[in-house]
């Protein structure tokens, strides 16, 4: 069985529409956002999605991403002030 990895950054518009990119609001993202009609990034919940192409929010993907080992960066951003942690793409690469 293969392990769970985060592979995209990905923004989920409230009908369930996902679009993914390398990061958040990158010009893939808003290349797709704009030929999609009535449709802006500022609406959306940032995410990622796995390997398996499911969405899942910061902090899922960051639990995730962590038992991926995929963690490569800590930043003060990543831990909220009740202890759980949220993923960005900066702890990826």
């Amino acid at each position: 069985m293969k392990t769970l990895r985060i592979v995209a950054a990905a923004n989920r518009w409230p009908d369930g529409v996902i679009v993914v990119g390398v990061r958040h609001a990158d010009r893939i993202m808003a290349s797709v956002a704009r030929i999609a009609p009535h449709r802006s990034l500022h609406h959306t919940e940032e995410g990622f999605v796995d390997s398996r192409g499911d969405f899942h929010s910061r902090e899922a993907a960051w639990v995730i991403a962590y038992a991926a080992n995929q963690i490569l960066h800590r930043l003060p951003a990543d831990t909220k002030t009740d202890g759980t942690h949220v993923l960005w793409s900066e702890n990826l690469y």
